[in-house]
């Protein structure tokens, strides 16, 4: 019997750091790099209620760029710009379907069927929850301004 291929996914840049010891464990992993206007992070994150100093994120920012232009080219890992996933989903997942080599399904498209790894249907975290929505929106790519 084959075996099934696993994915599990994070977000957060700092898993960059964790990703040598990664490596050794699992040396046919993949990576994707999300990449997203450091503007706009910092937008999301300033109606919180612990604000981010400019520079901090502008410094996990710029680290998270050199992790991945890094590993593009020494691992051939994805890089994926968050403003492309707004305009453009279906190609932009077509795309990441075809990096990890797994078939492409509208149903990726439906936010109502992701979920988290306990199985809770998924929800936005962003600080603009009032009108947000779910799923990736064009109007979110430009709210910084």
């Amino acid at each position: 019997m084959p075996k099934k291929n696993i994915y599990y996914g994070t977000k957060e840049a700092y898993f960059d750091d964790f990703k040598p010891w990664v490596d050794t464990r699992y040396p046919d992993n993949k990576y994707i790099h999300l990449i997203r206007n450091p503007l706009s992070i910092y937008a999301s994150l300033k109606p919180s209620k612990t604000p981010y100093p400019l520079v901090y994120i502008l410094y996990y920012w710029r680290k998270h760029i050199s992790h991945a232009l890094h590993n593009a080219q020494k691992h051939k890992s994805l890089i994926v710009k968050y403003e492309d996933i707004c305009y453009s989903p279906a190609r932009t997942i077509q795309g990441i379907c075809n990096y990890l080599k797994i078939k492409f399904d509208d149903k990726m498209l439906d936010d109502e069927s992701w979920k988290y790894l306990s199985g809770k249907n998924w929800e936005t975290n962003s600080y603009y929850k009032k009108d947000a929505g779910n799923g990736f929106h064009k109007n979110a790519v430009n709210r910084w301004k």
